[in-house]
């Protein structure tokens, strides 16, 4: 049996950054410029070099690699700039304003002094506007049971409307899995969708 390698690396929005250890604690790094259009390539990049400086190919390096651990700040720069897919909410109807009213554990993560002047805390804008966020007929209870069905035409007509490219369907109960695959359904199969329950 060949080396065993512990791998990891981190796609920064700069530069992609990786590292391997062997069995024997020799450590290789590597650096590359990251790749917004496609970031694996930065990815195979450090590979590559990590692959050189050990003197095997990125297959055997791989192949005998006990562990790969993966990181990036990709996700966090998009939410923070702004930047990325247009997208829409679809909530159950009724709950709208819920997430840009931001009442959900008041005060959490805030500094003492703010907690303080909580009624005067400027709230951050919502990462999807009012403007592009669909309620759709359906009740779920406390208990994951359904009340009220999912009227389809209703999701079909919301998603239609929101005029989006990626959507998040926010259910908690696993009865919303079903909920994207409308988006096929609804003509609109270029919509990237996801529901809330699949990050669960």
């Amino acid at each position: 049996m060949g080396k065993q390698y512990f791998i990891g690396v981190d796609i920064g929005g700069t530069f992609t950054d990786a590292v391997a250890v062997d069995e024997t604690g020799a450590i290789w790094l590597a650096k590359a410029p990251s790749t917004p259009s496609d970031l694996s390539a930065g990815v195979v990049n450090c590979l590559e070099q990590l692959a050189e400086q050990a003197g095997v190919s990125v297959e055997e390096l791989l192949k005998h690699a006990v562990k790969v651990a993966h990181g990036t700040t990709a996700t966090v720069n998009a939410m923070v700039q702004r930047r990325g897919a247009r997208t829409g909410l679809i909530t159950t109807r009724g709950f709208k304003d819920h997430l840009v009213m931001m009442k959900a554990s008041r005060g959490t993560g805030l500094p003492e002094v703010e907690k303080t002047r909580f009624s005067r805390v400027a709230k951050p804008e919502p990462l999807v506007p009012l403007s592009l966020t669909e309620e759709v007929t359906e009740r779920v209870d406390y208990r994951g049971r359904v009340v009220v069905p999912l009227d389809e035409d209703d999701a079909r007509r919301a998603i239609r409307l929101a005029r989006i490219s990626s959507l998040t369907v926010r259910r908690r109960q696993p009865a919303a899995r079903s909920s994207p695959r409308l988006v096929g359904r609804g003509r609109c199969s270029r919509v990237w969708s996801s529901a809330g329950i699949d990050g669960l």
